[in-house]
């Protein structure tokens, strides 16, 4: 007989036998599967839904999947929205899928509380979406080069007559040379030893009485020394030019986002030193280069601020940014930036950014830390993108100016959630009994030292521990075997959280079971105990599982083993009256 709507099993089944991918609806109360359509039959390996009827997911899968499919469960009781999760699995010709499963809860026509789920088989769509990625990584990696490398070239060209950017671990260097009046560097040579190159350079072409001042200078130590604790290195000195002596001026920097490299820049002062107008030129470079160090990353937009007047600028934005319509130059910035968050910044963002971009807490930050810095997003294309916000002070000619930049840090922040995310399922899988599918003695452990840290913050903290042990398993294990008794331990787990709804239940022993009840749980914490109590009465005269328990409230105790004490004994008080009662 096959399982179709004329069997007249239920609406609930015809409806199930029509649904597409892999669907099928589980009774809570014993695990059992109450209906499937044919597509499930078949991935669990029946010929029809009726051979699924009855079955549990140890019965038709292995111990490992089904306490991972009942942990799953679990979470979908708890839950008042679908339960959405993936999960891979091996086809019958042995081909890897991904699945997308959605769980909910819901109660039939019997009163019975009951789980309906749908797998969908999603590879080929996370496929083309992992394509996608990939082809916009290397998209924005190639945007973001020539972005980098056309800003310092214009910042860079009119006022450098060679650029170098060297590998300080392995002396490679790669040497760009300006062309005079046009905003464009060329490329003119590569370099394996570029400290040891510049020695022998110096003593070849400095003026003879600068060339051992630049070698003893001109140093990678001393280079990397002067970065570290001031951000640049300067050093001016003579080049013989047509058997003239010039002025030229070295600057290097590090570049932000990459501590190997650093940015060599040499330029033409010799006018500028000539004339006594050296310490205005310094200045100047110091600007420039300041500018170069920030755009070094990935900027959406920088702008500068007059921390007296507020008047602002803003130079270099990207397309992305430009889409955004913001003032390229006013006053009052921070006022301005608040004005236009409504508009510009995440909604769920907004308040915090409100709060955190304040002209007295950027200055007081940067005062302190030499750097302001706050994560946000914004909306771009009509898209939430994580940015970043750095703020920084440097000296111009006209006095102190705030430099601000917004850099986008979208891909990043997900890398970071993704391993965040692979790290807390790893650790709540290690937190997991395998037997049941609740949580184990080491979750336990870790609820035990939060609640004592609540406990000694608050003396005053609600809770109520039960300690539930299953009775007659030894007896079970040795009549019947191991499996039988496994199976006794999961049934009478199901029975302790269908009691406990709405709190953590954890298996610590062999045959123990606690229980930290807190809020809803709490408050009905004795009606949940008669409750327990019905059902071993019950089962006692049916001859059915018996659960010893006993509870205890926190009530003056200072750490919660006390309040496991108390619970414990009371468990083995009602131990003892149900075996003088009959109970095994």
């Amino acid at each position: 007989m096959s399982f179709t709507p004329q069997n007249n099993i239920n609406n609930l089944a015809s409806m199930i036998y029509y649904m597409p991918g892999l669907v099928f609806a589980k009774d809570t109360a014993t695990g059992c599967y109450i209906a499937c359509n044919q597509a499930y039959a078949e991935y669990v390996h029946k010929d029809n839904p009726e051979a699924v009827i009855g079955l549990t997911d140890f019965d038709l899968h292995d111990a490992a999947s089904a306490v991972a499919f009942l942990s799953h469960d679990k979470e979908t009781l708890a839950l008042d929205e679908p339960n959405v999760y993936y999960e891979d699995i091996l086809t019958v010709d042995g081909q890897k899928r991904r699945l997308q499963t959605t769980k909910m809860k819901y109660v039939d026509e019997q009163g019975r509380l009951c789980i309906m789920g749908m797998c969908v088989d999603v590879t080929a769509a996370l496929g083309k979406i992992k394509e996608n990625i990939l082809m916009m990584d290397a998209f924005e990696k190639a945007k973001s080069a020539s972005l980098t490398y056309s800003r310092i070239a214009r910042a860079l060209a009119a006022d450098y007559v060679s650029i170098y950017s060297v590998n300080v671990v392995t002396g490679q260097y790669i040497e760009f040379s300006s062309q005079t009046g046009r905003e464009r560097i060329s490329f003119e040579r590569k370099g394996t030893d570029f400290f040891s190159e510049s020695e022998r350079y110096a003593r070849n072409n400095l003026y003879p009485e600068d060339q051992e001042m630049f070698i003893e200078t001109f140093t990678k130590d001393r280079i990397l020394r002067t970065l570290d604790t001031k951000g640049t290195f300067s050093l001016s000195c003579r080049l013989m030019v047509d058997g003239e002596p010039t002025f030229v001026n070295i600057k290097v920097v590090r570049m932000s986002d990459d501590e190997n490299h650093i940015i060599i820049g040499v330029s033409n002062v010799d006018s500028q030193m000539k004339e006594r107008e050296t310490v205005e030129r310094i200045k100047e470079e110091r600007i420039t280069y300041s500018r170069v160090a920030a755009l070094a990353g990935d900027y959406l937009c920088i702008y500068t601020v007059d921390p007296k007047t507020d008047h602002y600028r803003e130079y270099g934005a990207t397309p992305d940014y430009e889409c955004l319509d913001l003032s390229k130059e006013g006053d009052d910035f921070f006022v301005h930036a608040r004005e236009e968050s409504l508009r510009t910044v995440y909604s769920k963002d907004v308040g915090y950014f409100n709060r955190m971009f304040r002209k007295d807490r950027v200055l007081r930050e940067i005062e302190r830390n030499r750097v302001f810095v706050i994560r946000y997003r914004m909306v771009m294309n009509g898209a939430p993108v994580y940015v970043s916000l750095h703020a920084a002070m440097v000296e111009e000619k006209d006095g102190p100016q705030i430099i601000v930049g917004v850099s986008n840090i979208d891909e990043q922040v997900k890398r970071e959630q993704e391993y965040a995310n692979d790290l807390s399922q790893a650790r709540a899988k290690a937190m997991i009994d395998a037997l049941t599918g609740v949580k184990n003695k080491l979750a336990y452990a870790e609820a035990e030292d939060e609640m004592n840290r609540q406990v000694g913050e608050n003396g005053e903290t609600e809770f109520a521990i039960v300690v539930c042990d299953v009775n007659g398993l030894k007896e079970v294990n040795d009549t019947q075997g191991h499996n039988a008794g496994d199976q006794l331990l999961r049934n009478a787990c199901l029975i302790i959280c269908d009691v406990f709804k709405h709190s953590p239940v954890f298996r610590i022993g062999g045959d123990e079971f606690v229980v930290i009840a807190q809020g809803r749980d709490y408050r009905n914490i004795d009606r949940l105990m008669a409750k327990l109590n019905e059902r071993n009465e019950e089962n006692r005269k049916a001859g059915g599982i018996v659960i010893a328990c006993g509870m205890a409230k926190h009530e003056n105790e200072s750490i919660m083993e006390d309040v496991f004490n108390k619970a414990d004994q009371l468990m083995y008080e009602n131990k003892r009256e149900l075996k003088e009662r009959g109970a095994a």
